[in-house]
């Protein structure tokens, strides 16, 4: 039985990772600030309190995982600049623990070094970067983190995120191009997420996801 461990389990994205591995058959560990947020989930996940500044509490809920994802972003009244420290906790409590693959979910419109974006994601960036720099930086710090942690990572960048389930025919790659209709379901995260980490096919990776 594969272990997982999710931090972000609370919100569409990690629930959604949660829900479709269930389904697979995987063990879960999610990592949440209160686990009333989980309670439909009692008894069939287990569920870490803990914030995302608690290095311990971090630590002992990746324990012996098979893998980890990261699903975690700034939400709307919430902290803006947590996601590149919170990463770094994670990264390093994965290497004390000897797990080495790791799923983590960035965006479409973080990082410089993407040739395969739009024009319109392009002009996206540039704007973001002048209107919230300290939120760009702070995801752009993320991604680097990863990429230069030595584990087995795959970062995965989504456009537009929408509600909804799996959409056959998305399209997944690290040289997939993003324009302006770009965008992708949750559900299809989801499962592009939970077939990378049965799979490996973008080991080291980021890729672009389109449904």
């Amino acid at each position: 039985m594969i272990k997982i461990t999710v931090f972000g389990a609370t919100g569409r994205t990690g629930r959604a990772v949660i829900s479709l591995a269930l389904t697979q058959g995987m063990e879960v560990t999610a990592y949440a600030r209160t686990s009333a947020a989980l309670q439909e989930l009692a008894g069939r996940i287990t569920i870490i309190e803990g914030g995302l500044d608690d290095a311990d509490r971090i630590a002992g809920a990746i324990g012996h995982a098979d893998a980890v994802v990261i699903a975690f972003g700034p939400r709307k009244g919430g902290p803006q600049v947590f996601c590149a420290h919170a990463t770094q906790l994670i990264v390093s409590a994965m290497k004390e623990r000897g797990v080495r693959r790791l799923a983590c979910v960035t965006g479409a419109l973080v990082g410089e070094q993407y040739p395969s974006r739009g024009l319109f994601y392009r002009a996206m960036r540039r704007l973001l970067v002048r209107k919230a720099p300290h939120l760009m930086l702070d995801r752009d710090g993320q991604e680097t983190i990863v990429m230069n942690s030595g584990l087995d990572w795959t970062v995965f960048k989504p456009p537009r995120l929408m509600n909804g389930k799996d959409r056959p025919g998305t399209q997944l790659g690290p040289d997939l191009v993003i324009g302006p209709a770009a965008r992708t379901t949750v559900g299809s995260l989801a499962t592009a997420i939970l077939g990378e980490l049965l799979g490996s096919q973008h080991v080291r990776k980021a890729v672009f996801i389109r449904s």
